[in-house]
């Protein structure tokens, strides 16, 4: 089982308690049926395949994305080595990717991410723990934010400072601190896509034709209608049972009650719903398969995915990683995290030798930091060091060369 998994798990367990239901989501909630007559929460979004693409893309993305911390000296930005402990492992039972798809998937599903933060004695981070958010409050102390975190077993609450507690928040309203529930505002757009998904459970596990009535011309006890009912059932229900030949005997004829699935324009609606809710997470509609519409987002892999890290995870990994600097970097205002985001821009293998031989042919690149964009060691000796500079090129300022005369 995937972290994300075991969160989307903890979800369904924590909101059958009334106790901590109360703790995330109010008295009243936000989990109500919506006009599609569906009921929309965390966990049944997440059973629509469009909504478990786009939590999946984004945060499979974010989280195998390579990220280091930096410190910055005049234009360059150096490295910091040795790397903290934490960065690669956060706790003793997760690696930095399941820590980190747990924070994304709680921020795309809730809004919200808090991570439980355990320090040594010198105050750096030894332990991080990513908390269900339905375990915690926020609340105002005066200038302090303080966290009650809820026991998952007892609900008995805990109280945390921002020295063991950081929290990053999607969009939050002025005044707020918590952030808003993009599932929580899109559950109209989820509703109509899971009604969708259950009437095509039902049509295809009760049978290819609609509900309608068996009429007969004779007067049937109850028993015996209950098992023509059964029978014709029995034969009509189910793919397998689907343009075989029913016989009626008896004078009974079918008479069909419901509309068809394409006067209810059934497959149009699976189709609207998997656009509007890639345009809530901010995904491309072909990185989740829909690849019936022409896609905005560029014309070549390059400028697509290009689009997709400005639009689609760059305000995500901007969150992350001021919450990080700002929080786990508590003695080190100089560093900061930040994420590598060049793997998701590369285009094809002809587009990227030919910037690299205008790069190496101009002079701004040499052959090892060409190299190393491309996963392989330096020239020995240090002959890949070395930089080329056109001949013919000079400054502005820079006086012309003497002519000697013919």
């Amino acid at each position: 089982m995937t972290a994300l998994a075991a969160l989307i798990r903890s979800v369904s367990n924590a909101s059958n308690n009334p106790e901590l239901r109360e703790w995330g989501q109010g008295e009243d909630g936000w989990e109500s049926i919506v006009p599609s007559g569906v009921k929309v929460t965390r966990e049944t979004a997440m059973q629509l395949s469009a909504v478990w693409a786009c939590v999946r893309l984004l945060s499979d993305t974010i989280s195998t994305l390579p990220v280091g911390t930096f410190r910055r000296e005049e234009d360059q930005r150096i490295p910091v080595s040795p790397r903290p402990s934490w960065l690669d492992q956060p706790n003793p039972v997760q690696t930095r990717v399941e820590f980190v798809e747990q924070q994304v998937g709680s921020l795309l599903l809730d809004g919200n991410a808090f991570v439980r933060t355990i320090r040594n004695p010198l105050g750096d981070p030894a332990e991080l723990w990513v908390v269900h958010p339905d375990l915690v409050q926020i609340r105002r102390v005066g200038s302090r934010i303080v966290y009650d975190v809820a026991d998952p077993e007892t609900g008995v609450a805990r109280t945390l400072d921002e020295f063991q507690m950081f929290h990053i928040a999607c969009f939050a309203w002025p005044g707020q601190i918590r952030g808003i529930s993009p599932i929580e505002h899109a559950r109209r757009v989820i509703g109509l896509g899971l009604a969708s998904q259950e009437f095509a459970e039902r049509f295809y596990g009760q049978g290819m034709h609609p509900a309608g009535v068996l009429e007969g011309k004779e007067e049937l006890t109850p028993e015996q209608g209950k098992e023509i009912k059964r029978d014709f059932v029995r034969a009509a229900s189910g793919v397998r049972n689907s343009h075989l030949p029913i016989v009626l005997s008896g004078g009974f004829t079918w008479k069909p009650l419901t509309i068809t699935p394409e006067q209810g324009q059934f497959l149009e609606s699976r189709k609207y719903s998997v656009a509007e809710i890639a345009r809530w997470f901010r995904v491309p509609p072909h990185l989740i398969a829909d690849v019936e519409r022409s896609t905005s987002w560029g014309t070549g892999i390059e400028e697509q995915n290009i689009g997709f890290v400005q639009y689609g995870i760059r305000h995500w990994l901007e969150r992350i990683e001021q919450a990080w600097t700002r929080h786990l970097l508590f003695f080190n205002r100089d560093e900061f995290v930040k994420f590598n985001v060049d793997g998701l821009l590369r285009g094809d293998q002809k587009s990227r030798f030919e910037a690299y031989a205008m790069g190496r042919q101009w002079g701004w690149l040499n052959a090892d930091e060409i190299r190393a964009r491309e996963d392989l060691p330096p020239l020995p000796d240090g002959a890949g060091r070395e930089y080329l500079i056109p001949t013919t090129h000079r400054g502005a300022d820079d006086e012309p060369e003497a002519q000697e005369p013919a």
